[in-house]
């Protein structure tokens, strides 16, 4: 076995007695990064040729890193597994790094202080101050004396160590000699330091007078950066419906955006399809045992995300159009009415309108307004009004509800509703009668026949509401099997621009479906300029006011399968103010 001799001295030369020579001077032992302590680690039988002695030139390389310089990515060879090993494989860590060759005595009282100093302290303690971890890298410039070399890893239980035989990039860091220290950040976003900086480097060790300290410094100096979370996965493009006849090739595709790789599973009806696993999902020509409501969740490295439901109608196309448009809010006795607003296009259409007070009781909707009173407007002038709806005409207005497919009202009752035929712009004024606050129901259904030019195209309501459950809602049914296109709103700042005052502050969006198994959210949205559609939603309907750009509006445009569906406006709990919500079917 090799013999290995430790010694105390101040002031050392090379084994050869013709290398470099440093005085060390004798500090205070209270001092812990003191030392007085260099290793002559000359085992008899191992003793190399002094002839073969590596020792690195003295001449100036072309490029000497200086700290604050950035280091390049460097690769060398594992010792002991004989696999590349690159700086950039350490990335979130701050490198110590350590040139060594097992003949040099200032090597030796190197490692006998920096294994157990840095190298097991960081270890111990969990990182630097900051929690960054700190990798302590040895790199060996002698080459073709593998049993010495060994013998000292042993002797001074030194862990990985890469071979740097050419000492092509100690080079870089020094012009010659050894040891070597240098010390990287490889943090990314540190507020103290950039990535791969290199932040000390130093030749020689005996003549270096509180090392310990000196390392643990720079080391302790860098500062973590803001954990930065993978981007999540984000949906830029929601696969549409659509209604083919049998026989139509069909593919469905998503487009996303968020940290990689990302990872696709379809399902249909909630049941995954295991071989769809891609952003296309391609059908073929379908069969009605395909139609069905299809999605696909995406997978990331910041998360999971899941689609909008594409629902896929197997049969020949009956275009669809908007029969039904409702809005639920409080009206103030006290105060202004509930204004419902709303648009005939392409000439006039029969209309069932009624706003429905106590009559809503029955469903559980507590807090009714007691007596509504209605009354149709065109530019200001009345064009229709009712108070009690069973004072006149009970019989035509019982059978409208039915064609309509609306709940019946009981008679007599209070709640108030009228039969018209309109075209273009008018609004619906809710009052009531009696002074009194609560909840009401006002509807607008279109009894007109479905080849008909003329549909309802919009319809709005403004109204102050709280936060938590005090919501502005409305509703709307789409008849036909083919999808239809919907551009859904919810305003509250950009209403400034009409010079009102007293918005809700940052209104939210969201659109539930109607379905045999209850209410189903469909989409949300809370700053409009956040969904990847944005753009064509600010422009959709010609003729609708813009949105403020960067305001915390809330906006949806939605190509939506036929059926009926709901839209909540709300504010955070314990925001309130006025809200405007908009319905308007996209040309």
């Amino acid at each position: 076995m090799p013999q290995i001799q430790i010694q105390t001295f101040s002031r050392i030369s090379t084994a050869t007695g013709t290398g470099s020579s440093a005085s060390s001077p004798s500090p205070a032992r209270s001092d812990p990064s003191a030392h007085d302590l260099t290793v002559d680690f000359h085992p008899p039988a191992l003793h190399p040729d002094p002839a073969a002695l590596i020792f690195l030139p003295a001449t100036l390389p072309a490029q000497l890193y200086q700290p604050g310089d950035i280091v390049e990515n460097f690769t060398l060879t594992d010792r002991a597994t004989g696999k590349p090993v690159s700086l950039h494989d350490f990335e979130g860590s701050i490198i110590f790094l350590e040139w060594f060759a097992h003949w040099c005595p200032f090597c030796q009282a190197a490692a006998a202080r920096t294994v157990s100093d840095i190298d097991q302290y960081y270890h111990d303690l969990g990182g630097n101050p900051d929690g960054i971890p700190v990798v302590h890298l040895h790199l060996n410039l002698q080459g073709g004396q593998e049993a010495q070399t060994q013998a000292f890893i042993d002797f001074f239980h030194i862990g990985r160590v890469l071979n740097d035989f050419e000492a092509a990039v100690a080079r870089r860091f020094q012009s010659g000699g050894q040891p070597i220290f240098a010390i990287i950040n490889g943090v990314a976003a540190s507020p103290s330091h950039k990535q791969w900086e290199l932040l000390y480097s130093h030749l020689g060790y005996g003549n270096l007078n509180q090392p310990i300290t000196t390392f643990r410094s720079v080391i302790d100096s860098v500062k973590a950066g803001a954990v930065t979370a993978p981007e999540p996965p984000a949906i830029l493009r929601h696969p549409l419906s659509r209604t083919v006849p049998a026989g139509t090739n069909v593919t469905l595709a998503v487009e996303a955006g968020g940290a990689g790789p990302l990872a696709y599973l379809w399902k249909k009806d909630e049941e995954p399809l295991p071989d769809a696993t891609a952003a296309v999902l391609d059908l073929g020509a379908v069969e009605a045992s395909d139609a069905g409501d299809y999605s696909v969740t995406i997978t990331g490295a910041g998360g999971t995300v899941t689609s909008r439901r594409a629902r896929l109608i197997v049969a020949d196309p009956i275009p669809g159009r908007i029969v039904n448009l409702s809005v639920r809010s409080r009206v103030d006795g006290g105060g202004s009415p509930l204004i419902v607003g709303f648009v005939v296009e392409g000439g006039a259409r029969p209309l069932l309108v009624r706003s429905v007070g106590p009559g809503l009781a029955a469903y559980g909707v507590a807090d009714t307004l007691e007596d509504p009173t209605l009354t149709v407007l065109a530019g200001g002038n009345t064009v229709a009004a009712n108070d009690n709806w069973s004072d006149t005409g009970a019989a035509a207005l019982t059978q409208a509800f039915r064609q309509a497919g609306a709940f019946d009202l009981e008679a007599p009752g209070r709640d108030a509703a009228l039969l018209t035929e309109l075209a273009g712009a008018h609004t619906v004024h809710v009052n009531s009668r009696d002074a009194t606050s609560g909840t009401v129901l006002t509807e607008i259904y279109d009894l007109g026949a479905d080849d008909e030019g003329a549909r309802l195209v919009n319809i709005s309501a403004r109204n102050v509401i709280g936060g938590g459950d005090d919501t502005l809602i409305a509703g709307f049914s789409i008849t036909g099997n083919t999808p239809r296109t919907l551009l859904v709103r919810a305003v509250g700042p950009s209403l400034a621009q009409f010079e009102l005052t007293g918005f809700l502050p940052d209104p939210v969006l969201r659109i539930f479906e109607q379905t045999t198994d209850g209410d189903i959210l469909f989409a949300t949205n809370d700053d409009w300029e956040q969904e990847a559609n944005a753009d064509a939603a600010h422009s959709a309907v010609p003729g609708a006011f813009l949105l403020q750009s960067a305001s915390t509006d809330a906006a949806l445009l939605l190509t939506l399968p036929a059926g009926s569906y709901t839209a909540v406006v709300g504010g955070p709990a314990g925001s309130t103010g006025e809200a405007l919500i908009e319905v308007y079917e996209v040309p």
